[in-house]
């Protein structure tokens, strides 16, 4: 991990540009497979992550440019960030660090394209099967944790109702409906597995196959010379 580093920023940097989108999968993927076999820590997989999170969710505001990334560009991410959330201890993560994160894949459940949106319905569903909305207990009194828990209650609540709707999204007239039956099991699936507590027997909503299809998101398959030393990026 340490001899990578040396390049990483231009790897950012190239993520970034978003000059050549149809190279931004590879790359993706690429610093997705070295960050889970040579990550020395938690801080590593992190900064990773937080560098994949830029293609799902670009900064806007004031003196930046923001890069509007394709469908595909943005489900690699997603898949290849979800896939680095399975590879953190359970006991390390803390809720709070994420709820940026949950947030903005709530928004993206609502996305035009529809394999956006199942993209983002598995990394939820992901999300659900590591707490990631459940409130630790402190002095309930704090500010704070009221407020966090709060927000985390509403929020269940709001990705729950769309779970819901895209499971029984309606066929309407001239709407595109590729994809549509395979978004309707797929949300089907991640209702009752919700609404079954993650009861995964009853439900039939097989989280190994979940694993399997984020760990592919990370395969060799189009990963760039870089991965093995021979950076065109550097």
């Amino acid at each position: 991990m340490k001899s990578w580093k040396r390049r990483f920023r231009n790897f950012v940097k190239y993520i970034l540009s978003g000059s050549d989108q149809s190279k931004i999968p590879a790359v993706v993927k690429c610093i997705a497979l070295v960050a889970f076999l040579g990550a020395d820590d938690l801080d590593e997989t992190e900064m990773v992550m937080e560098t994949i999170w830029k293609v799902i969710q670009p900064k806007s505001g004031y003196n930046v440019t923001t890069v509007n990334y394709e469908p595909p560009m943005v489900v690699v991410a997603i898949n290849a960030w979800s896939f680095l959330l399975t590879t953190i201890s359970t006991w390390r993560i803390n809720p709070e660090n994420w709820i940026k994160h949950i947030s903005h894949l709530s928004t993206l459940l609502e996305a035009d394209d529809r394999s956006v949106r199942m993209a983002a319905g598995e990394a939820i569903a992901l999300c659900f099967e590591l707490k990631l909305f459940v409130v630790k207990p402190a002095d309930e009194e704090d500010a704070k944790y009221l407020q966090h828990l709060t927000y985390m209650q509403n929020m269940k609540a709001k990705v729950i109702a769309q779970i819901g709707t895209l499971s029984c999204e309606a066929s309407r007239k001239g709407a595109n409906k590729k994809n549509l039956n395979e978004q309707r099991e797929l949300f089907h699936k991640i209702w009752d597995y919700v609404m079954n507590g993650g009861n995964v027997e009853e439900t039939g909503f097989q989280l190994e196959e979940l694993y399997s299809k984020f760990h592919k998101a990370i395969s060799a398959e189009g990963i760039p010379p870089s991965c093995s030393g021979q950076s065109s990026y550097a």
